[in-house]
């Protein structure tokens, strides 16, 4: 988003038809692959380990970052960034969805909620770094330190992994059925209803979680906010959002994570709904972006937990590739939130894209409560 403003701003690739429409496919293609890049990491862990698959992301990563910085039009950037940066991206991601579940049981949750604070954190900090590099050396050097940036994190980073030794060990007794493709893609999980109504699940959140995210610095403006202004909401939301990733997590352990994640879901509704339906000032988008963030990652902190309780931690690398493949449905969110702006209509700017994210979430706690009821009447019950 802020390179993409920065194009636009600077007329960088002045004189391309549609440039904004273009620059918006490679970060809808962005998001796409790294669900794609998950399941690309967990067919490879069949044969690789995972810090030679943090290797092979490393590279993508500042390789479509370093080969960014010399592009002279648009186009290279799908294959550079899209691409290279997305599958990157979602190989490394793969690593902490598998390892953590393997080393943490009794708080695995709140060790998956730190883990998945590092992305509103992310979201929170690389925006200021960007802009300021961009102002002051441009897009070409802000793109090669940021591929240096990568680069010594993944050096950092290597010999701090490793995997678990009794888990590697019981792996290897089926080394035969591990090595089987299929078994990456085991279709007979969707025999268990409430991993089905997960795996629905699972895109529903993301097109309204993404729809959320993309619109809030948009609407700042819609207000006759600044572009400072509407990036603070932004913000808000990741700065939130750390905090609320790490209780999610600590509340999951402790009261069960299904039962965090209904609460969650409820939470994140009724804030659209109640809050960001009538902001009109920036006062009220901040409450609406520090109360919202505490609650819209929620889902990424208690999937994982949820999955393994579902199925099983044996079957858990295929239910992870068919939640990250459900996933990538999600962006078509903005898009679909765009048309449904555009239409004309007598109801204010950005009303259906808010009904529409708030929907979501309320569907999303709906989806929670059927599995709830269908494992258990009893609501005391740790989940």
């Amino acid at each position: 988003g802020v390179m993409q403003n920065y194009y636009m701003e600077h007329g960088t690739f002045s004189g391309e038809k549609n440039l904004m429409i273009q620059l918006t496919c490679i970060g809808a293609l962005y998001n796409l692959l790294i669900g794609c890049g998950i399941v690309i990491g967990t067919l490879l862990n069949l044969y690789l380990s995972y810090r030679s698959i943090l290797v092979i992301g490393i590279l993508l990563i500042s390789g479509g970052l370093l080969f960014s910085s010399f592009v002279p039009m648009a186009g290279p950037l799908f294959l550079t960034f899209g691409i290279c940066c997305g599958i990157g991206t979602g190989l490394v991601y793969t690593i902490g969805y598998r390892l953590i579940p393997e080393w943490f049981f009794k708080y695995r949750s709140t060790a998956i909620g730190m883990f998945i604070s590092t992305i509103p954190l992310g979201g929170m900090i690389l925006p200021l770094i960007i802009n300021k590099l961009n102002n002051e050396l441009g897009h070409i050097w802000t793109y090669r330190i940021h591929c240096l940036i990568v680069f010594v994190t993944g050096l950092i980073g290597y010999p701090l992994i490793k995997e678990n030794g009794f888990s590697k060990t019981k792996n290897n007794k089926k080394q035969e059925a591990r090595r089987r493709i299929q078994d990456t893609f085991d279709i007979r999980l969707f025999k268990n209803v409430n991993f089905t109504l997960w795996i629905i699940l699972s895109p529903i959140y993301t097109f309204s979680m993404y729809i959320t995210s993309s619109f809030i610095p948009s609407y700042a403006t819609y207000l006759g906010l600044s572009d400072v202004q509407g990036a603070l909401g932004v913000t808000v939301l990741c700065a939130s959002g750390v905090v609320g990733c790490v209780m999610n997590g600590f509340l999951g352990d402790r009261f069960g994570d299904l039962n965090i994640f209904i609460i969650f879901m409820t939470i994140a509704a009724l804030t659209i709904f109640l809050i960001w339906v009538f902001a009109h000032t920036q006062t009220m988008l901040l409450v609406f972006c520090a109360l919202h963030g505490f609650v819209y990652l929620s889902y990424f902190t208690t999937s994982s937990p949820i999955l393994i309780y579902i199925v099983g931690i044996d079957n858990y690398p295929s239910a992870l590739n068919f939640r990250a493949l459900g996933a990538c449905l999600s962006i078509f969110g903005p898009f679909l939130g765009s048309y449904l702006d555009s239409l004309h209509t007598n109801m204010e700017p950005y009303f259906y894209i808010k009904i529409v994210a708030g929907s979501g979430y309320a569907l999303c706690a709906l989806f929670a409560l059927i599995i709830r009821v269908r494992t258990s009447l009893n609501i005391f019950t740790k989940m």
